[in-house]
């Protein structure tokens, strides 16, 4: 498998026309469900922005149609995409070019499990009808995204069946849409259907295939206990790669090595050992991985023996312990998952029993700390986070408290440093990030600072060095990267007397009428200054207290409750989850405030804004009357 290349450039994403303007517009058919018709997105999904990006010299017309199918087994109806008028229109269109987007809801159980014997066929002969066409088109199909959510057949059928059979397919050019949103349910609105981030990227990744751009693959980040980060970069879909060694200022390369390319083969994980050795993680499109070892410049790969394929499993992540070991996370498209402990030459895995995954969760990331216990991270797509903590071998897995939902924002990877305190950090949207740093157990956590990319990114990606800092590797739209150091962990709202006032108002929560009696009320007023109207923030652990400066009494869901429109009001502070409060950022200086007991937001009944309106509890939205800021009083 080994073969050393010259340095590999990233061709960047050129965002013009490819015909002139007086020529015949060339015709691009975009065929497929309710992902290729916009769902998720705004302004029409990615066909719409695969037209401004082709520019003027095409048309690309969306013939998408929503739950519809690739296998067209008379028993599914009209269910079959072959049944529609997008059909029928898209070949009347006889375009040049046809893009087809299919097989999400072929991976349905009630549809895969009779018919999936079928799906092949189906897709083989979908392709040579468009081939038959009079303009002789050009036929891309593409391998659907990823699918999320727990206990979710769709997404094993996808994973185990639609994908291998596209990859058969003969006449037509194979798009992976598939692996760049593997492990990113931040990019999904609903675990399904892609937001306008998950759009852009399979608008990037057609656009870039039919102009013969090398696709743009994610880049992983390590550092090593000598503070020197590696950057993985995967120049393209052959298995060629770069692997960077970067000086501990963050900005001096002090090496690059490149390898490949190596066809079939993908490298999809990267971490470093306590001796400064990398470690790559291979997988194959049979299914099988590799491991590599290297020396701590990035020369001289060990590679293990060839790991056979394990049923419905593929490797996820890798990290090793201050032992040496690797350790290998494997999942079911999150539905179970195992570990697999190595030898510090990457050979004798012991495998883990199985464990199915928390509820609603998936899979994230494997870290090891300093201690050799094993983190896996768990988040999903509506904002909610838990870690586990297992023992050396993978078995025992241990449950921290469950965090969030934090709507906007979704966790997306995790280090550790030799203090064993993980690290999480989570994507709001694709605006900016926030790191959370936890306790061993992860049973408490502080925030780091938020931070704000200047160039448009998909994600971030964090490791953590002999000196306990983390570093994010943003990877840009453009596929280009960027290394951040982040500082030492701090609070959201630092400990003070505050005016807490709301976006959507401009008014500020008080206690109504002054009162300082258990029981008392809250409301939002125009802000005057008097005692009623500040209020002290504390943090205790990862959350806060907020304490009514006037009163001296904690702002209090009324009776523990936790449904929607549940009052607030003033109570003696005794410690309950009901007078515990996270803060967030959000936007513009502004924060949103969640119950740790409810998981719902400080909110501002009925969005109101006059005098007097009462606040309440309610499911976080993003709506102005769930924001807050927290100025000088």
């Amino acid at each position: 498998m080994l073969r050393k290349l010259s340095k590999v450039s990233l061709i960047l994403l050129a965002i013009m026309p490819l015909a002139k303007a007086g020529h015949a517009q060339i015709r691009v058919a975009c065929v497929g469900d309710s992902i290729t018709a916009g769902q998720g997105g705004s302004n029409g999904g990615f066909v719409a922005m695969l037209q401004q990006m082709l520019g003027s010299g095409y048309t690309v017309g969306n013939y998408g149609v929503a739950a519809k199918t690739m296998i067209s087994n008379p028993a599914l109806g009209t269910l079959s995409y072959v049944t529609t008028t997008g059909y029928t229109d898209s070949t009347n269109a006889n375009p040049n070019i046809v893009v087809i987007q299919l097989g999400t809801n072929d991976a349905n159980d009630n549809c895969w499990t009779p018919f999936g014997n079928e799906f092949a066929a189906d897709a083989q002969a979908l392709i040579n009808h468009y081939a038959a066409l009079p303009a002789h088109p050009k036929i891309y199909i593409c391998l659907p995204p990823s699918i999320y959510g727990s206990g979710n057949l769709r997404a094993i059928h996808l994973e185990n069946g639609v994908i291998p059979a596209l990859r058969t397919l003969s006449g037509a050019t194979l798009i992976d849409n598939y692996t760049p949103t593997r492990n990113a349910p931040e990019d999904f609105v609903d675990g399904v259907h892609p937001n306008d981030v998950g759009h852009a990227i399979i608008a990037n990744d057609v656009y870039r295939a039919m102009t013969n751009a090398a696709p743009i693959l994610p880049s992983y980040v390590a550092v090593g206990v000598d503070n020197q980060t590696r950057i993985l970069k995967c120049a393209d879909l052959n298995g060629s790669i770069s692997l960077q060694t970067i000086a501990t200022d963050g900005t001096t390369v002090v090496s690059t090595q490149t390898y490949g390319p190596f066809p079939g083969w993908q490298a999809t994980a990267l971490c470093v050992g306590p001796d400064n050795c990398p470690h790559i993680l291979w997988t194959n499109v049979d299914r099988t991985s590799i491991l590599w070892k290297l020396s701590a410049t990035g020369t001289n790969p060990v590679m293990s023996p060839t790991l056979a394929a394990v049923t419905s499993f593929l490797p996820r992540d890798i990290s090793v312990g201050a032992d040496n070991l690797p350790h290998v996370l494997w999942d079911d498209t999150n539905n179970s998952v195992f570990l697999q402990r190595f030898s510090a030459t990457d050979t004798n895995p012991v495998t883990s029993a199985t464990s199915a995954a928390p509820a609603g969760y998936a899979d994230k990331a494997i870290a090891v700390g300093a201690d050799n216990l094993p983190h896996i991270l768990w988040g999903s797509y509506d904002g909610r986070l838990t870690l586990w903590r297992t023992n050396s071998d993978g078995s025992a897995p241990v449950s921290s408290p469950a965090y969030g939902p934090f709507t906007g924002y979704v966790a997306s990877d995790m280090g550790i440093g030799p203090n064993n305190m993980p690290q999480v950090v989570w994507n709001n949207g694709n605006s900016f990030i926030t790191l959370w740093s936890f306790t061993s157990d992860g049973s408490s956590y502080n925030y780091y600072n938020t931070y704000s990319p200047t160039a448009p990114w998909r994600r971030v990606s964090i490791d953590v060095g002999g000196d306990n800092q983390v570093m994010g590797l943003f990877n840009n739209t453009d596929g280009s990267v960027k290394l951040v150091k982040f500082g030492a962990p701090t609070q959201a709202i630092a400990n003070g007397t505050y005016r807490i006032v709301g976006r959507q108002s401009g008014r500020a929560l008080e206690v109504k009428a002054a009162s300082t009696a258990n029981g008392s009320g809250i409301d939002i007023q125009d802000y005057s200054g008097s005692g009623n109207q500040k209020w002290t923030v504390q943090a205790v652990g990862g959350n806060y207290k907020i304490i009514g400066f006037q009163s001296g009494r904690a702002l209090d869901v009324v009776g523990q409750l936790i449904a929607n429109g549940s009052a607030l009001d003033i109570w003696d502070y005794n410690g309950g989850n009901n007078q515990l409060w996270s803060i967030l950022p959000t936007s513009g200086g502004f924060y949103s405030v969640t119950g740790v007991q409810s998981g719902r937001a400080l909110d501002v009944n009925g969005q109101a804004t006059a005098n007097g309106s009462s606040v309440d509890i309610w499911d976080y939205d993003g709506g102005s009357n769930q924001q807050w800021s927290f100025t000088a009083p």
